[in-house]
């Protein structure tokens, strides 16, 4: 199913499309999201566990601030590339595979605070330690990466200093 106009209307009530803010849609069976680009407003959107492989639609939401898609089919998250207000990404549990592309897309999301997405490999695969390691590196206000807090690695504690995320003891 194909989250046209017409089916985001029906998720959506009665309320005006151009107006909506917030759009749950988990578990819907939905392959496709062509209806979003009449959600002009739509900050937070929820597509966990879908069946969508393509984020383009989702890259044309100028004010999206939380994009949640957990357990999807996405194979990149390059249309979402120099994204202005995307804060929050969830991509756990998707067929993201090319680790240097990822990073990159991440690097060029300006505002990205919170980024999920283990799941992509398995959690001992040295590409997945790897991957995190680039992601601190490249994109400065990252603040949570896959659930753990960043701290600072220097002893001032301050944002512009080199991060490392907090590891489990």
């Amino acid at each position: 199913m194909d989250l046209n106009s017409e089916l985001a209307r029906r998720l959506a009530g009665n309320y005006d499309l151009a107006l909506l803010e917030h759009l749950e849609a988990v578990e819907q069976s939905l392959v496709g999201l062509s209806g979003l680009t009449l959600c002009r407003n739509l900050r937070r959107l929820n597509i966990n566990q879908n069946r969508i492989s393509d984020s383009t639609a989702v890259a044309k939401l100028p004010r999206l601030e939380t994009f949640l898609a957990r357990g999807n089919r996405l194979r990149t998250i390059t249309p979402l590339r120099g994204h202005a207000t995307l804060q929050h990404l969830d991509v756990r549990d998707n067929a993201i595979v090319d680790w240097e592309t990822f990073v990159q897309d991440c690097a060029s999301l300006p505002q990205l605070r919170r980024l999920d997405f283990a799941g992509l490999g398995p959690a001992e695969d040295p590409a997945v330690a790897e991957t995190e390691q680039q992601l601190m590196a490249v994109c400065a206000n990252l603040n949570v990466l896959n659930g753990k807090p960043r701290i600072c690695a220097c002893t001032e504690g301050c944002a512009p200093h080199v991060m490392r995320a907090v590891r489990p003891a």
